[in-house]
Parts: C-alpha cells; structure tokens; sequence
C-alpha cells in the first residue's frame, strides 16, 4: 500500500502556472499547497479559502512565519459564494477537495465563475482504488465521475497525471 504524503512541487510541476498568476486555493486547510505556491507566485499572489477556521488560523501563523506577503486566507461558509470578483483569478486548486464537499457541483460552478477566460482548474483526488490507503473507498471521488463533474462544468480537459500513484492530477480550462 502507498501512503505517501501529497507534494506541491509535483502538483506545480503538471499545471500552467505562472510567477505572476493570481491563484485561488478552495479548500485550502492549513496551507500544504498555498505556501509553496505562494513562494513560487513572486509576482502574483495566493487567495486561500476554507470553511475550517481553525485551519485558516494555521494557514495564517505558517504564512506569517514563512514571511510572504502574497496570501489573503478567508474563512467561507460551506454553500456560499466566495469572496473572490468574477473572472478575477488565473487558475483554481481543488487539493483533496471535492470529495470531501457536501455539494461539489456548487464548488465547480464558484470556480468556472472565479476563473478568466481560459483560466486553468487542478483537481487532486485520491485513487479510488482497494490498493491505495486513505478515506474509505465509498467517499472518494474516482477519476471517471470527476471527468463527468468537470465537463458539466464546461470545463475543457488539458491533461491527467498520476502523483506517485495514491493521487490523480486533472488539469482543466475554463
């Protein structure tokens, strides 16, 4: 079984991320993937959401210690719009998101309506696969449904990656 620990680095190195991107994280937790994206985005700057205050709490402390002046966090109500202007950000994370979303379809709709036109989307989900340890089987999100998910969104795929075989990588546009 492979319970490896989800890299940023490998997440960045697969999506059109650019230096100078704005870059809206939706369930952001405690930051995993907000810091090293924040320490990329030297000219651009992070804008972290989540419904856990207690993690945006985190979030702050680690961006605070970490030095960057490139991440606004936000606590969000789960079902609410987000805090952020329409067509305002150029690219969307979904970290190990949507699985764990009462209402996905809500999520993928605020992130079409965030987005520019042509802005990029990344989904991260874990496998739903028997070999693969994490959340039970039956609350994952597997790759075909997040597919279909995707392209009710009208959202146009742009590649797949495997990251070290426990998570899958969608990348998207808008």
């Amino acid at each position: 079984m492979n319970s490896s620990k989800l890299e940023p680095q490998k997440i960045m190195s697969h999506i059109p991320i650019m230096p100078y991107h704005e870059v809206a994280d939706i369930g952001a937790g405690e930051g995993r993937v907000a810091i090293p994206m924040a320490k990329f985005l030297h000219d651009g700057r992070v804008v972290a959401v989540d419904i856990d205050e207690d993690k945006i709490s985190s979030l702050r402390d680690a961006v605070q210690a970490a030095k960057l002046s490139n991440v606004e966090a936000s606590i969000v109500n789960e079902g609410k719009q987000l805090p952020i202007e329409n067509e305002s950000v150029d690219g969307v994370m979904l970290s190990v998101v949507l699985h764990h979303a009462d209402d996905p379809a809500f999520i993928l709709s605020e992130s079409r309506r965030i987005l520019k036109r042509d802005g990029w989307l990344a989904v991260v989900e874990i496998h739903k696969r028997e070999d693969v340890e994490g959340h039970p089987l039956e609350e994952r999100l597997g790759e075909t449904d997040a597919n279909v998910l995707l392209s009710s969104h009208e959202f146009r795929p742009r590649g797949r990656h495997d990251i070290d075989g426990r998570y899958y990588l969608l990348v998207a546009k808008r």
